[in-house]
């Protein structure tokens, strides 16, 4: 049992070294998610602005954001 564990911490570590080894690889992954849910966020808001104030599938705009 703890050898399993000790084997899945050395996969666990040598797989968040692979995926943090370039500074600007994390640095474009974060715009990149900041900018889907900005994106997002204002395409709700566009729905919600044109289909008045009543909730939507029984969510109001702060729900659904």
């Amino acid at each position: 049992m703890i050898r399993g564990g000790m084997r899945f911490l050395a996969i666990f570590r040598a797989s968040l070294l692979s995926r943090t080894g370039y500074l600007g690889e994390v640095v474009a992954r974060c715009y990149f998610v900041a900018l889907a849910v900005f994106v997002l966020g204002q395409l709700w808001i566009v729905v919600y602005g044109q289909r008045g104030p009543g909730p939507i599938a029984g969510l109001s705009l702060p729900q659904m954001l």
